[in-house]
């Protein structure tokens, strides 16, 4: 006989602590937060990336970069969406958390698996890592790699790494 039973309809008490998605607890969480993402630093994080606090280094309160990460959730938040090319007003990039999506006069062209980096891998920039995060799009024909430059609330700046030293620049569409 196979007995199956809902997760909802057990008790919290009852859940198996010895799970795949269990992880040491090292430090508090409250309900509202995120613990940071591991891991090795090459291996990609699909649901976010490591940004760079853009200030304070050294302050109380903020983290060193070379050694902590910003939840996928708040990368997510900052980047997913669409934005706007400064230079081409026509042309739009969209961001979802697995897919890149470009548009031409709200035509979509393209739209292609997206996998974001906390560390750039050293592939993705001639064989040296760069330790910026960056993203990279897989399409039928090859896996193109977009080092992030700078990302605000409003801005976006990337540059295909690899191929160009110029960057393009957006702005947010939303």
């Amino acid at each position: 006989m196979l007995v199956v039973d809902c997760a909802a309809d057990m008790p919290v008490e009852d859940t198996l602590v010895d799970s795949t998605y269990t992880r040491p607890a090292t430090q508090e969480t409250r309900p509202d937060t995120h613990p940071p993402a591991t891991g090795p630093e090459s291996a990609p994080t699909p649901y976010g990336m490591v940004i760079e606090p853009t200030g304070g280094s050294g302050a109380k309160g903020v983290a060193d970069p070379s050694n902590s990460t910003v939840p996928a959730l708040a990368a997510q938040r900052l980047l997913t969406g669409r934005w706007t090319n400064l230079a081409d007003e026509q042309e739009t990039v969209q961001f979802t958390p697995t897919h890149y999506k470009t548009y031409y006069q709200n035509e979509l062209l393209v739209e292609e698996d997206m996998t974001f980096h906390g560390k750039c891998p050293a592939a993705c920039s001639g064989g040296t890592p760069t330790g910026k995060p960056c993203f990279t799009i897989s399409g039928p024909a090859q896996t193109d790699c977009y080092g992030i430059v700078r990302l605000t609330e409003d801005l976006l700046e990337l540059q295909l790494l690899g191929i160009s030293t110029e960057t393009v620049v957006y702005r947010r569409a939303e």
